[in-house]
């Protein structure tokens, strides 16, 4: 029985060091879902695949369903660190109707059904809400109820160090507000200072609308939690065997 506990305890530890790599869960900001679809890490370089979704339409009638499209997103991230590399500053791109992970189409309406927009990127500081980072503004409004738009871009270290996913911001504004959230990004460990926290952005001025007032548990919370849990867990063990 003292056996089962023990391993019990190392199980949930295991489990939870498991969950530590796991991507933020999709998070929504002015009735749009963001979602990380997949990080691809290079050395200094990273991939991002982002979803954006209106899932479904609001009840509002047609004339203030249009007042609330989206206008721009913006992906945050300490721009001292990072620089883009792909797709150039000023760019338009169209957004992509197929994304494949392996053999599975992520675009084919499972998960996502993916439809083509174009937008305008730039990266750097937006005037209208503050936050830095990669802008894609909307060139083609209208209703985008039910479709998903895919971003994909890549980022470099400005120092040459590794590129890593971590607690990023993520901010959309429709219509006259704006709405930011932590989501699963790019962040640089040894200079977090440029990184905000859910916390630090709430304070933001100008903000008309409250921005996401939770944040994802911290990483290494989950790590000292289970290393706390292993490290009890052999104490009570040995402390029954040696007495």
């Amino acid at each position: 029985m003292k056996r089962t506990a023990f391993l019990s305890l190392l199980l949930l530890a295991f489990f939870l060091l498991i969950g530590t790599t796991a991507y933020a869960s999709t998070i929504t900001l002015k009735e749009y879902d963001v979602h990380l679809v997949e990080f691809i890490p290079n050395g200094s370089q990273g991939t991002w695949v982002y979803a954006i979704t209106r899932p479904k339409p609001p009840s509002d009638n047609v004339e203030a369903v249009e007042k609330k499209e989206i206008s721009h997103w913006v992906l945050e991230y300490c721009s001292a660190a990072y620089r883009l590399v792909s797709p150039q500053d000023g760019a338009v791109i169209t957004t992509p109707t197929t994304y494949m992970i392996g053999n599975d189409d992520q675009c084919d309406g499972s998960p996502f059904v993916c439809r083509p927009r174009d937008y305008t990127v730039t990266e750097g500081y937006d005037g209208s809400t503050g936050a830095i980072g990669i802008k894609w503004d909307v060139l083609q409004r209208g209703p985008s109820t039910g479709q998903t738009h895919l971003f994909i871009f890549t980022l470099e270290r400005t120092d040459g160090g590794v590129a890593q996913n971590g607690t990023a911001s993520a901010l959309i504004k429709a219509g006259r507000t704006f709405e930011r959230g932590p989501i699963d990004g790019p962040v640089a460990p040894d200079n977090a200072s440029c990184n905000p926290t859910a916390v630090q952005l709430e304070t933001f001025g100008g903000t008309n609308v409250q921005a996401a007032s939770y944040a994802p548990t911290n990483r290494s919370t989950f790590i000292a939690l289970a290393l706390l849990l292993v490290s009890g867990a052999l104490l009570a063990y040995r402390r029954q065997h040696t007495a």
